[in-house]
């Protein structure tokens, strides 16, 4: 089981995910029953947040800090509150623009998270809520690096196909220089996140990352209990898959 001290050191040597002086860890959990806790005072990334003092993060508890997509949605439906939350999540793809072919780092993020992060386009437009419906146009943001590295910092990577996993996508904007979302040390391209069938229901493939907004007057202790009863409907909805199976409901000493 990891300690507060080993959790902090991974987190420090994330130059995309750093804790600020004051560690806040939820504190109302019940002993061997949470299957999350929360952080806050977390600087994010290098832009001023909008609602810094009332954004935190979403863990699992065990060796691994990411989430099933099923476990977000839950969260999403029952922790009332939270104002507002956001997930993403990476993997390893290909992208293909003029013959060329080059191993990337894509991201799928939820509808609101560039707005809790408090970030939007340097050029072009951001997602919009019609790009995440599951039968809408295949739309991409594009890192600053990679805009400048493939396209030499062009406007005219605006309304580009460029190919991303084998399906053509339409860029839309492009994101600002350096930024990083927590977690990762990189991000080439942005894609709305369209959960399939298997990400509602699979509670084993933890990949996502999540944030929260508090709502005003709502504490990470009160926030903290929220959470706890979504673990007690996890464990009676789904008993095979509970926190006790999974490794992830050990209190942190």
């Amino acid at each position: 089981m990891p300690s507060i001290q080993v959790i902090v050191r991974s987190l420090f040597r994330n130059p995309a995910l750093t804790l600020s002086a004051v560690l806040a860890l939820a504190l109302g959990i019940g002993a061997n029953t949470a299957l999350f806790t929360v952080i806050n005072s977390l600087v994010l990334h290098p832009y001023p947040l909008p609602e810094a003092n009332r954004l935190i993060a979403v863990l699992a508890r065990g060796d691994w800090p990411g989430l099933a997509a099923a476990d977000y949605f839950d969260i999403v439906r029952q922790s009332t509150g939270f104002a507002d939350a956001a997930a993403w999540r990476g993997r390893f793809s290909t992208i293909t623009d003029a013959g060329a072919t080059d191993q990337i780092w894509s991201v799928e993020i939820t509808e609101h998270l560039l707005a809790l992060l408090g970030s939007r386009p340097t050029i072009g437009r951001n997602f919009r809520p019609e790009d995440f419906a599951p039968s809408a146009p295949q739309v991409a943001l594009l890192s600053y690096h990679q805009w400048m590295d493939r396209f030499a910092g062009s406007s005219a990577v605006l309304g580009r196909t460029i190919s991303a996993n084998d399906r053509p996508h339409i860029v839309i904007g492009v994101m600002p220089r350096g930024f990083l979302l927590p977690g990762y040390l990189r991000s080439d391209i942005f894609l709305p996140f369209r959960p399939s069938q298997e990400d509602r229901t699979d509670r084993t493939n933890r990949g996502v990352r999540v944030c929260a907004l508090l709502k005003p007057g709502v504490s990470l202790q009160q926030a903290s209990a929220v959470l706890e009863r979504v673990t007690h409907y996890l464990q009676n909805q789904w008993p095979r898959d509970a926190p006790e199976s999974r490794d992830l409901c050990k209190t942190v000493p």
